[in-house]
């Protein structure tokens, strides 16, 4: 079976980050989890159909957690993955290039540990 555009650009994310050098995952880990680390979240998307072919967005949530000491660490993390966001392209199958990608820097309580958390929204069109 061949992957769904929105399988490809998931695992396009992961490898990039993972060759960034982050520790990435694909489900939040543990509390006790070491940082930074790196979570390939939420993905919603939008498919239009013209005649014969099948355009789509994909819009990617990317989370990067740290401590809360760490901020510059943190948005250079945030800078480097939205760099490579804007590289990606055909990997498998259906082309694909990221038109979008915003980031926020907000402060994150839920585990009793003061965190950063880095979240990055990128958007795919194939």
């Amino acid at each position: 079976m061949m992957k769904s555009p929105q399988q490809t650009i998931y695992d396009a994310v992961f490898k990039a980050s993972l060759d960034a050098g982050f520790r990435t995952f694909d489900f939040l880990p543990a509390k006790d989890e070491r940082y930074p680390f790196v979570y390939i979240g939420e993905q919603s998307d939008d498919d239009r159909v013209l005649k014969t072919v099948v355009l789509g967005e994909v819009r990617q949530t990317i989370h990067i957690y740290h401590k809360h000491t760490e901020r510059g660490e943190l948005a250079a993390m945030v800078d480097e993955l939205r760099r490579r966001m804007w590289n990606l392209g055909k990997t498998e199958g259906k082309p694909f290039r990221c038109t979008a990608a915003s980031g926020q820097m907000i402060p994150d309580n839920t585990t009793g540990t003061p965190l950063l958390h880095g979240i990055i929204e990128a958007v795919f069109r194939f």
